[in-house]
């Protein structure tokens, strides 16, 4: 169920809102709370999760008194809660980062820019160690290997049936890149052709040529989420942290970057032959 049930949950508590008064605004819902506006809407569009204790606080605040409806409510919050499995991994994730891998399974498509390094999406796991040990000096083995395997593991969403589609945009320096060494830096383009095969993968590059992309305070993906009313989800790569985004205000913003920079990359078929040349000037 997961991000389904928390989605049909914010519905419901949506609905209960409105219904018990039409002028109830989220920020009088905030205040007594004593949450933050946002935080009220990302609940009502299913973005995050809820305890139960809240259900119920929500529910009486609405002045519902049906037994079933609050106890169908606070088993929706469960499942939700218990389906985002990403938190699991927040000794080595930021949790704002785990929040939006849980969000991933329920994409339709994800929009990824990194101007510097392979998407983590479709990255070797050699070439991820090497990445994880360099940006994350000082931890111990048992950390970097911790932060691998969740790299990894994420990337079971890009297979079956029901994978989303994957569209990524990548700097032509990260050809040239040398991350570890010639030969991690070879097999992990190489392995990135091999990606460019699926037909849920698109790769273009962003040549040097093609002038300056429009800034952004660093690589980000765009979440396209099944369920339309949910809108899009921005999560930015930072040094230190990860931002996450639903504002639609906020998200516009990193469309209109997305949009820049896909004007400006090669085609699908140039960038699979610019992949190829940097592979064969490895093997040299």
């Amino acid at each position: 169920m997961g991000s389904a049930s928390s989605r049909s949950l914010g519905a419901a508590l949506r609905k209960l809102r409105t219904e018990h008064d039409p002028k109830l605004t989220l920020d009088d819902v905030a205040q007594h709370m004593e949450w933050s506006e946002s935080k009220v809407s990302r609940i009502e569009r299913g973005l995050i999760g809820i305890r139960a204790r809240d259900v119920r606080d929500l529910a009486t605040f609405y002045g519902c008194n049906d037994r079933d409806m609050v106890d169908y409510m606070v088993r929706l919050a469960s499942a939700g809660r218990r389906h985002n499995d990403w938190h699991q991994y927040t000794d080595v994730l930021p949790r704002q980062f785990a929040t939006y891998l849980g969000l991933e399974p329920e994409a339709q498509s994800l929009l990824s820019w990194e101007p510097n390094f392979v998407p983590g999406l479709l990255q070797t796991e050699a070439y991820a160690r090497e990445l994880v040990a360099v940006y994350r000096k000082g931890q111990g083995e048992a950390e970097v290997a911790r932060r691998v395997e969740a790299r990894m593991e994420r990337q079971a969403l890009l297979r079956g049936p029901d994978a989303p589609q994957l569209h990524a945009v990548i700097g032509e320096s990260v050809l040239h890149q040398i991350v570890g060494d010639r030969q991690v830096t070879q097999d992990q383009l190489a392995y990135l052709l091999e990606a460019t095969r699926r037909p849920n993968i698109v790769v273009q590059v962003l040549p040097w040529a093609a002038g300056a992309p429009m800034p952004t305070e660093g690589g980000f993906q765009i979440l396209r989420l099944h369920d339309a009313a949910a809108g899009e989800v921005v999560c930015v790569d930072l040094r230190s942290r990860v931002q996450f985004i639903d504002n639609p205000i906020e998200a516009g913003g990193y469309r209109d970057a997305w949009e820049d920079v896909l004007a400006k990359a090669c085609p699908p078929r140039d960038s699979i032959t610019m992949i190829k040349a940097a592979v064969e000037e490895l093997k040299e």
